[in-house]
């Protein structure tokens, strides 16, 4: 379906559905209409049946109710599904189903992001927002990128496989992959939508997005049958889920960790509902078939961190969490102790061998207080970061066998 014919259609579908008789309503009815722009993707629509629709009383009924739902959803026009056929206030999500690479018929930007008076002088709260201008720009900007056909594809990929590995940095096959990175932006958009409320802006998860796209693209071989865009989908939704997880965390958790943490919070909810309870570490842990230790201790990595400027009284702004807890750093006894643990571990460490002693010396700061990644260290070291989490393990390991009890808290640390 062609944008003017998918127009018409939502515009036969909003007023064949809904009305409402008051002579006033209906008089301001196009300007309510036309100041929000996902209405604005039915203007063809909405003219072309607007007088014969004046004209029947009866099916004037629940425009203003339509109006309020959009009012209060806020959905920019974007996202709208290819078939109409049921009201838009229901939902206006696009399927992961409906992505097709080469679907032309998939117009994600509408309308009235081509039309500059209508995108930028007019807004719906009458106020200009930067980060909506942005938006609107980069959305009219893909929508003039064209799409590739299957076809098309395979004669890139045909065409880069033909230059040959030796020369896969040359500026032709950059400009061929770039122009299928340009041509499925969309997806991009799309994908990145889905994720939108969880504490990113949607142009930051577009960002990440592009960067799971770039990969994909990278990656992608022609040869075994799957279509781009699903192939491409799980490189996208996995660096935006990447992404999430890393920024809107105050501490860091692993990337590794993040699947297991999601298998423990569907086990919780799942017995939940089983039990009528909530469900306890030990009962967890024999769902997952794991130990009652790790299960604890994934459940202390899950907690949300608080803020220590957080009040704890509505009325009293100083009243905070960081005022009423202690300062146990300044208590000599405490520091006394671990300065005692850290040259009990200093101690082990130096009985490792050389590789585990600079691994864990360097993983946790042990000489210098910077505290590195795996994949900062494994590019320091030039090994894998599989490499390097194998190393870690096992010096862990090794330090837990010898049994000193002083320790004992250290390694529960290192193995968070």
């Amino acid at each position: 379906m062609r944008p003017n014919d998918r127009t018409l259609t939502v515009g036969k579908l909003l007023f064949e559905s809904y009305g409402k008789t008051d002579s006033d309503f209906v008089f301001n009815l196009p300007r309510k209409l036309f100041a929000m722009p996902v209405y604005q993707i039915a203007n063809n629509g909405i003219m072309a049946t607007l007088e014969s629709m004046l004209t029947d009383s009866q099916k004037i009924n629940k425009i203003a109710a339509a109006i309020e739902c959009f009012r209060q959803n806020g959905d920019h026009g974007f996202g709208l599904k290819k078939s109409a056929t049921i009201p838009f206030c229901e939902g206006s999500e696009i399927e992961e189903e409906e992505i097709e690479d080469g679907d032309e018929d998939l117009d994600l930007v509408p309308e009235v992001w081509e039309d500059e008076s209508l995108a930028f002088n007019n807004p719906p709260n009458g106020n200009r927002h930067s980060g909506d201008d942005i938006l609107r720009i980069y959305f009219k900007d893909v929508g003039k990128i064209p799409l590739l056909k299957e076809e098309e594809l395979k004669k890139i990929y045909k065409r880069i496989n033909e230059i040959g590995n030796k020369k896969k940095n040359s500026d032709e096959v950059r400009n061929l992959k770039n122009r299928v990175i340009l041509a499925n932006l969309r997806l991009v958009i799309m994908l990145a939508k889905k994720f939108s409320g969880r504490g990113m802006p949607l142009l930051d998860l577009i960002q990440a997005g592009n960067i799971g796209l770039m990969k994909a693209v990278d990656r992608f071989n022609y040869r075994l049958g799957f279509k781009f865009s699903t192939y491409a989908s799980k490189w996208i939704m996995a660096a935006i889920t990447r992404t999430i997880s890393c920024e809107i965390r105050t501490v860091r958790i692993p990337v590794n960790v993040i699947p297991v943490l999601v298998r423990v919070d569907r086990s919780s909810r799942k017995l939940t509902h089983d039990l009528g309870r909530r469900p306890t570490i030990d009962e967890i842990a024999k769902d997952l078939g794991a130990l009652s230790e790790e299960i604890s201790r994934l459940a202390h990595i899950a907690q949300k961190a608080i803020s220590l400027e957080f009040p704890f009284d509505e009325k009293d702004d100083d009243y905070t969490l960081g005022k009423i807890l202690p300062d146990e750093t300044s208590i000599p006894s405490k520091i006394a102790e671990s300065e005692l643990a850290r040259d009990a571990l200093l101690r082990a460490v130096n009985e490792l061998g050389p590789c585990q002693r600079l691994v864990l010396t360097m993983r946790y700061g042990l000489d210098d207080g910077i505290e590195r990644t795996q994949s900062e260290v494994a590019e320091e070291l030039d090994l894998s970061r599989q490499r390097i989490s194998n190393i870690e393990r096992k010096a862990i390991e090794r330090l837990r066998t010898q049994k000193k009890e002083e320790l004992h808290g250290l390694l529960q640390a290192l193995c968070q």
